[in-house]
């Protein structure tokens, strides 16, 4: 989706992608992971965070 939609800087692809595939209570806690590990938006995510 990020090749097509682009990055506009948030994490607005990957809150949806957690919504649908973890429980909500845990969406914050791992949004403040990932930014830890340099994923400060869904570019960052793919390219910082994810192997």
């Amino acid at each position: 989706m990020i090749n097509s939609e682009g990055c506009d800087h948030t994490h607005k692809l990957t809150k949806s992608w957690l919504e649908n595939n973890v429980p909500k209570s845990k969406i914050s806690k791992i949004i403040k992971a990932m930014r830890n590990q340099g994923g400060f938006c869904d570019c960052e995510v793919l390219l910082n965070v994810v192997d």
